[in-house]
């Protein structure tokens, strides 16, 4: 057996008595000073953490929503209005390049440039690039390409990554949706117009302030799929559309709260947030698609409308391909108030959308998203008649004939369940195009070029026109679109080629189009037609996708290219807040970054002239 040593105990001497008094003493005096010294310090910190809790958190809590059951909408969200549930607010961009607006001597040079070069004699066949190549001479055009500040850091791609293919087929294949790049375009903007829309929702983006440098509410989609280096290189599995907002100023900067610092915009996953609250397209509960999270809710629009008994615009709609639904859009500290289309009896069948990213602004949609039209899409609203005010339409095409859809969002649901939709359909011949472009037909064509109807892209802007007698009338114009056609015998290279053009149509139904012009394009956010080109709007934009591959891709038709993107898809028309003689453009260029542009309303009114 192992031998055991015994333990040592080694004895220490007592203290003395006077060691130990002396100990005692000091333990005293300490215990004196320590004891008020932590009792202070706790206060300290109790006071510090009570301030930096009432400076960081919103001004007021999420309302709760109870109950969540197949009848009920609700959002179970701990979270409350306006902060982020995904990333942290250190991981913005909290200051951002201002796009600073130029002087204009003239709004009628670019007109009178265009005029000449489409009846120049040698253009038998007008180019697709005559719209940004005579903008850009003339210098009397103002755009902006905006990138959102919500966005994070690690979401978005820098300038020595836009140009590099396996980078962005490589990051969108990512485990983690989250780090996936988020890729923003198709704008469309909502001006804060005082004359048609009503006070209660100018207060609710402007706080009331008289100074308030508010003017647009601009609708962005967001999205990890993008065609920055072209068309045709698939979807990820994970493919996400997300809804952006933004409050911009009048020369379409986006605005920052004055009390947090912070810009107001917000990223959200409408479809996720649908889903989480048990709201689905598939009405059927056992049907398989039931349970899968769908990303219908792309490409959305907020349009003012006025319910019943109102003479203004008092109600936000949010339509997003063919589903729209009331929806109330708050700032932070702003009064809580009923929109006109909450009756008090439906709230729990309320969404309080979450901010995925960003903060200062609240979305609500007051009634569950109502299908207007089934599979409907590139549908657009618009009033009839001389009054902004009058009834309301839903465009569903654009040509071949021009069809429209009453729909007033006057009282939800907005289109009856089990009604069946009915359309209204121009009866009149469409007007030839004012001028002739490249994919008119040969005779040795064996196809149209281009797809023979038009789409929808944005509608509409009142303008004033004169017929052949000079007799003056107001017509409503609006933006088509089409695309090169698809088909086992065509190229990738030529197919998704896309080409505007503007209409023109009677106020009054059945809304026959008055005039249209030859296709056109857009141009890229990127000066390429001068000798020395000015990079201004490039250089001051947070967006490096504007430097980025998507340049490379150009306009093909016919195998000519021009200087504007395959892609360009206009997603907004409005006239310019304060200035009706202007007007906004907004479009997404190449599915990879938008862009925003004011232009003269004669510039475009130009296009719509027939040829001497």
């Amino acid at each position: 057996m192992p031998h055991k040593m015994k333990e040592q105990r080694i004895k220490q001497p007592a203290p003395k008595n006077s060691d130990r008094l002396g100990r005692r003493g000091v333990i005293r005096k300490v215990n004196s000073i320590a004891i008020p010294s932590l009792i202070l310090l706790i206060v300290t910190n109790s006071f510090v953490l009570i301030y930096q809790i009432w400076t960081i958190l919103p001004d007021y809590e999420h309302p709760s929503a109870v109950g969540n059951d197949n009848n009920t909408i609700t959002m179970a969200n701990p979270n409350s209005w306006g902060e982020t549930t995904n990333s942290n607010l250190d991981d913005q961009v909290e200051i951002v390049k201002r796009r600073i607006r130029r002087e204009i001597s003239s709004l009628n040079s670019s007109a009178i440039a265009l005029k000449r070069a489409l009846n120049d004699p040698k253009n038998k066949v007008v180019p697709y690039d005559i719209v940004p190549r005579t903008l850009e001479e003339s210098g009397e055009y103002y755009g902006v390409v905006h990138l959102l500040p919500a966005i994070p850091k690690h979401r978005r791609m820098t300038l020595d990554q836009v140009h590099n293919l396996t980078y962005f087929l490589e990051s969108r294949e990512r485990p983690n949706l989250d780090d996936h790049p988020l890729y923003i375009y198709n704008p469309m903007l909502l001006p804060l117009n005082k004359e048609i829309m009503d006070e209660t929702i100018i207060r609710d983006l402007t706080l009331g302030e008289e100074d308030s440098t508010v003017a647009y509410v601009a609708v962005f989609r967001l999205s990890n799929f993008a065609n920055c280096h072209g068309p045709g290189r698939g979807v990820p599995e994970t493919f996400r559309n997300y809804l952006g907002i933004a409050l911009l100023d009048k020369d379409l900067n986006i605005v920052k709260d004055r009390a947090h610092g912070n810009y107001l915009n917000v990223i959200i996953d409408v479809n996720q947030d649908l889903f989480d609250a048990n709201w689905n397209y598939c009405k059927i509960p056992k049907h398989p698609e039931f349970s899968l999270l769908k990303q219908w809710m792309q490409d959305c629009q907020l349009i003012a409308a006025h319910p019943k008994l109102s003479k203004t615009r008092n109600q936000l709609i949010l339509l997003c391909n063919e589903y729209a639904w009331p929806v109330l859009l708050q700032r932070e500290r702003a009064p809580t108030r009923v929109a006109p289309m909450d009756d008090g009896k439906h709230d729990k069948s309320k969404i309080y959308f979450k901010n995925k990213y960003g903060r200062g602004l609240h979305l609500t949609a007051i009634r569950h998203p109502n299908e207007l039209l089934e599979y409907g899409k590139n549908l657009h609203f618009f009033t009839a008649g001389a009054d902004a005010n009058g009834p309301g339409f839903l465009e569903i095409w654009a040509a071949g004939p021009h069809t429209v859809l009453p729909v007033t969002f006057e009282g939800y649901p907005f289109v009856r369940p089990g009604v069946p939709p009915r359309p209204m359909e121009s009866k009149a011949p469409e007007p030839n195009a004012s001028y002739v472009t490249l994919d008119a037909r040969r005779p040795e064509d064996t196809g149209d070029v281009l797809r023979d109807r038009d789409n929808g892209s944005a509608c509409c802007v009142p303008i004033i026109w004169r017929d052949g007698s000079g007799h003056k009338r107001k017509l409503l114009m609006g933006v088509s679109h089409t695309k090169t056609r698809r088909g086992k015998a065509i190229k990738k290279s030529k197919m998704y080629n896309y080409v505007s053009r503007l209409y023109a149509f009677d106020p009054i139904p059945p809304f026959d189009i008055i005039a249209r012009s030859g296709y056109f394009c857009l141009g890229f956010g990127l000066n390429k037609f001068l000798d020395n080109p000015q990079h201004d709007e490039a250089e001051q934009s947070d967006n490096d996708q504007v430097w980025g591959a998507t340049n490379e891709y150009k306009l093909n038709v016919r195998d000519d290219f021009f200087e504007c993107p395959r892609i360009h898809f206009v997603s907004g028309i409005t006239e310019k807040i304060d200035d009706p003689d202007t007007v906004v453009i907004s479009y997404g260029i190449n599915d990879c970054y938008p862009r925003v542009l004011e232009v003269s309303k004669n510039f475009l009114v130009q296009l719509l002239l027939p040829r001497n």
